[in-house]
């Protein structure tokens, strides 16, 4: 049987709608033509709309409730313990996993909840969970290979505040810099899974939409058009290097779209009476009283505080958080949902007790302390669970629906499924 390669190209948060503006725009004439010899469809998320979570759920095929993955971040009340969630916390094989214990090999670059690195049949380079280059590579000495590139784990996103010309500088750069290792590895590796993921789109979305959309700093302009004219070069780049009996896939984890406004929904459960503090000074995660209800993580996650009298607990909150919209006079939440009805799957005990669905332009924050429940700061972008894309060439997208429809499709292709 002849088993097919795959080549997946990952644009985190690149939107379908948005990929339609730049083909009309003729900003993406490569990807364009590229599209039109085969396919491409607007797809949806998971929730919470993390890329964590959304690219976990791409390689697993799995929803979160099945992953055990559901932020960038995760509390545990009876220890006073936060942590970042890593690929040890992942509850599922992923598809270079399934693919290596076939004798398969796999070249992956960037894709989130990779570290640790674990060993595979090939060559894993994590993303910027990992603390260090030199931690992030798999063969533990293959990143002495990056550093001749100028390969960097990912941009500082304090520049947003404090000088976005050079933020957008290390943009540039460091995609420039993906590209080029994965150029290199095509001509010298051998492979049957490649997946490059690029998150340059994503830091561009959230601090630039704006401009993005033609509107926001004009001096940005000819910089975000560089970035996709850069994009769409080494696209094709790669595209023309792989042969007719290869898969190629582009995929984003999410949609973006406008921020209106940042909802700091802690101090809004503080104004409430439901969220109190041992130390009003240095109000924190570590500070929680004991007596609140409740408490919120990134992206509108709700957690108990105590297991004492959950029904009812998880009941008041969801009918208080329905009253928002009017106290607020706009639209903000779209719907309030309980982890029972919401994430199936062996692991949903981990999951929020409740989960807000925004609504459009409402981007739900985890800080503690915010003066205000709403307001706006330096990003201008968020994401969205509709509006995300899959572009398929050599590869027949069309029963993807979801991100997490993806690598069972891939692994079909490559005669697979089984695994």
């Amino acid at each position: 049987m002849n088993r097919k390669r795959c080549f997946v190209l990952g644009l985190d948060g690149m939107p379908y709608s948005l990929m339609q503006t730049l083909f009309e725009r003729g900003s993406f004439k490569n990807l364009k033509t590229i599209a039109d010899r085969g396919s491409i469809k607007q797809i949806n998320s998971v929730y919470p709309t993390v890329s964590s979570v959304a690219w976990t759920s791409f390689a697993t095929g799995k929803q979160p409730g099945e992953t055990n993955i559901f932020g960038f971040t995760e509390a545990m009340v009876e220890t006073q313990t936060i942590y970042i969630p890593v690929d040890t916390h992942r509850k599922v094989g992923n598809i270079w996993e399934k693919l290596s214990s076939k004798g398969k090999r796999s070249i992956v670059i960037n894709v989130p909840i990779s570290y640790p690195v674990k060993a595979i049949n090939g060559i894993m380079v994590s993303s910027f969970l990992a603390p260090v280059l030199e931690k992030a590579t798999y063969p533990y000495d293959f990143y002495k290979k990056l550093r001749t590139f100028n390969y960097e784990l990912d941009a500082d996103a304090n520049l947003a505040v404090k000088n976005r010309l050079q933020l957008m500088k290390q943009i540039l750069d460091i995609m420039e810099a993906r590209f080029k290792v994965c150029l290199d590895l095509l001509r010298e590796e051998s492979w049957d899974y490649f997946q490059l993921n690029i998150m340059e789109t994503d830091r561009m979305f959230h601090f630039f939409w704006k401009e993005v959309q033609q509107e926001g700093d004009a001096s940005f302009h000819d910089s975000i058009d560089l970035f996709f004219e850069k994009l769409d070069d080494y696209i094709k780049q790669i595209y023309e290097m792989l042969d007719e009996d290869t898969a190629f896939l582009v995929v984003s984890d999410h949609g973006f779209e406008g921020v209106k406004k940042e909802v700091f929904l802690n101090t809004w459960l503080e104004n409430k009476g439901y969220l109190k503090f041992t130390n009003n000074q240095d109000k924190s995660f570590f500070t929680i009283a004991p007596d609140s209800i409740c408490f919120s993580l990134a992206p509108g996650r709700i957690y108990l505080v105590s297991e004492h009298g959950r029904e009812e607990k998880v009941r008041y909150i969801q009918e208080q958080l329905f009253k928002f919209n009017s106290e607020y006079g706009d639209k903000i939440i779209k719907d309030v949902v309980r982890k029972e009805d919401f994430f199936a799957g062996r692991y949903n005990s981990n999951a929020p007790d409740l989960l807000i669905i925004p609504d459009k332009g409402y981007d739900f924050k985890g800080e503690f302390g915010s003066q205000e429940v709403l307001k706006k700061r330096h990003f201008t972008g968020m994401h969205t669970f509709e509006d995300a894309v899959i572009l398929g060439c050599r590869i027949n997208i069309e029963k993807v629906e979801t991100i997490c429809d993806v690598s069972t499709l891939i692994l079909k292709e490559m005669h697979y499924e089984s695994i």
